[in-house]
């Protein structure tokens, strides 16, 4: 079985303001932004954890990321904070079972393409 997400680049922190789903912001920003942050990505994509089938056992997930702009970025920058919240947020809706290594056997991250009208990262959670 597998199943695919799309998650945001970048989420409200506040009513003024985006809080860009990277690396750099996250070690950068107070804890209260941050949990703000984080419910935020989880109500954006709450429709689809729970309209998505659930996964017991072990499974793998595999993340694609496309940008808006063809400016270079670490990918590991990115990704990192796309499967803390995603995967919490997984774990929370019953999605899968666990986030620990005996559940999710391993995580795989890869540059899609730039896609101006819908910067995302996809991710697709495996059946092992």
């Amino acid at each position: 079985m597998r199943h695919t997400f799309i998650f945001p680049l970048k989420v409200p922190k506040s009513k003024s303001k985006n809080f860009i789903l990277n690396m750099n912001n996250y070690r950068n920003t107070h804890f209260q932004s941050l949990n703000a942050a984080k419910k935020n990505f989880k109500a954006m994509i709450a429709d689809q954890l729970q309209a998505a089938p659930r996964f017991k056992g072990k499974v793998r997930i595999e993340y694609k990321l496309f940008p808006a702009t063809k400016r270079l970025c670490d990918l590991d920058n990115v990704m990192a904070v796309q499967k803390k919240f995603g995967q919490d947020a997984m774990v929370e809706f019953g999605v899968i079972e666990e986030d620990t290594y005996d559940i999710l056997v391993s995580n795989k991250e890869e540059f899609g393409e730039i896609d101006r009208e819908n910067p995302r990262v996809e991710a697709t959670v495996i059946s092992c």
